[in-house]
């Protein structure tokens, strides 16, 4: 009993937050506050794909090239292919998660801090290739400006253009809830164990016969795709893409907010990335401070709290029963004390 009530209180709570989130344009009519629930969203999205490639063991600084390969591809598609925007967000995940394979599958061999050099360096090759190659697909510097925006077409009925904030909030809830749930199921999978099992010993997985290779690279590729998805919303949001908004800064961020939260929990994503999206409204108007402050917040993570704010409930939890049993003793002595014998 005590099991299933644990897991009723959970699902019910998760039905209450998932039920408030959307309800929540009814009341908030600032386009401000929507804005940075938008950005708290794709940054959870984001989060959460990194961590799914981090659960093998693996560290990439390139994750922000596969969010850039979304973006453009979608708006290659839309703007100047003349595709539907609802067939070019799955196609440009998909073309995230190919070139994510192909790359996977050349560098996943390697380990450590190497591997994390030579995503730093596809993260440049990316960059240059949107800046210098094939300028009139991807604009060059100039990026590509005039996204067009998403429509939703439907019979007998006229287009309904995405053009307040209210939309992309719904679009941008309904793909991270997407994208958390489809991940959260494969981590509860076999599939899921595999992954946790490399990277908790990879040479006794490997001794026992599973492909290493093929399971870094399905995580891997599973983790671009969703990168390749939110990347796709990012440009149609934003209107506007620069080679620049894709770079190693960008990638570092999404990993702080990974680490912040904690890569043990499922939950840790959506914690760090929430708070590093707080911090950074925060701190819009001192944006040259703002890699200083995501660093200090990093390094008392790393010193203080090394399970990321995720591991301080299994910590407090125990700390929290025993001042409520103290305060409950408390009130029971004042009782006895004030009755009249």
């Amino acid at each position: 009993m005590p099991r299933n009530n644990k897991s009723f209180n959970k699902n019910l709570a998760l039905v209450v937050a998932l039920a408030l989130l959307f309800v929540i344009p009814s009341w908030m009519k600032n386009k401000y506050y929507l804005h940075v629930a938008i950005t708290i969203f794709f940054s959870i999205g984001l989060a959460a794909s990194l961590r799914f490639i981090m659960n093998t063991g693996q560290i990439s600084l390139a994750h922000a090239a596969f969010v850039g390969i979304g973006a453009y591809f979608s708006a290659v598609l839309v703007k100047k292919l003349g595709f539907s925007f609802w067939l070019a967000m799955p196609m440009a995940g998909m073309i995230s998660a190919f070139v994510g394979a192909l790359i996977g599958y050349c560098t996943l061999r390697i380990k450590g801090v190497y591997f994390i050099l030579v995503t730093f360096g596809l993260i440049e090759i990316f960059r240059i290739v949107f800046t210098n190659f094939w300028k009139p697909l991807f604009g060059g510097a100039m990026g590509i400006v005039g996204v067009p925006a998403p429509v939703i077409r439907l019979p007998f009925l006229n287009p309904i253009v995405f053009s307040s904030k209210v939309p992309y909030y719904y679009l941008a809830l309904c793909l991270c809830i997407f994208s958390l749930w489809i991940m959260y199921r494969i981590e509860k999978s076999a599939i899921g164990k595999v992954f946790f099992s490399i990277k908790q010993a990879d040479h006794l997985v490997e001794a026992v016969g599973v492909s290493l290779m093929k399971y870094k690279v399905m995580a891997f590729t599973i983790g671009c795709f969703f990168a390749g998805m939110i990347g796709s919303f990012f440009a149609h949001y934003y209107r506007n893409i620069f080679p620049n908004n894709f770079t190693m800064w960008y990638s570092t961020d999404i990993l702080v907010a990974v680490i912040i939260g904690g890569v043990a929990s499922f939950s840790g994503p959506i914690v760090g990335a929430t708070i590093l999206a707080f911090f950074s409204e925060a701190l819009s108007a001192f944006r040259m401070y703002q890699t200083l402050v995501f660093g200090l917040v990093l390094i008392f993570t790393i010193l203080f709290v090394p399970q990321g704010f995720m591991g301080l409930y299994p910590r407090l939890t125990p700390l929290i029963k025993r001042l409520s049993a103290r305060n409950v003793s408390r009130a029971h002595d004042v009782g006895d004390r004030g009755r009249v014998p």
